[in-house]
């Protein structure tokens, strides 16, 4: 059973579909390549996102294909991508664009 989506191919994070603990190694299927093995360093609750890649600080965070915010510190693979790291531009009167968007 998979434990995490990747929406676009341009993303660079996953949504857990389930709940994931710290340590444990998922599956999941990106740019049409079929069962990626990564190593979740974080627990992750269930809608969460997961970083499939090193994401540097002040980058951008796509989901969806789209930027959906950009980082505030650096993000290690395998790593929880949420408000503690995330600055989000939605609803955000300046727009970030840069990377694949």
């Amino acid at each position: 059973m998979r434990k995490a989506i990747c929406l676009d191919e341009k993303d660079n994070v996953v949504t857990a579909v389930s709940i994931i603990k710290s340590g444990e190694q998922i599956l999941y299927s990106h740019n049409q390549l079929n069962n990626i093995t990564l190593t979740v360093k974080d627990e992750v609750p269930l809608g969460f996102k997961i970083a499939v890649t090193d994401i540097r600080e002040n980058a951008p965070v796509i989901k969806y294909g789209e930027v959906i915010g950009k980082t505030t510190k650096e993000i290690s693979k395998g790593s929880i991508v949420h408000t503690h790291n995330l600055k989000s531009i939605r609803g955000s009167k300046n727009t970030f664009v840069e990377g694949g968007c």
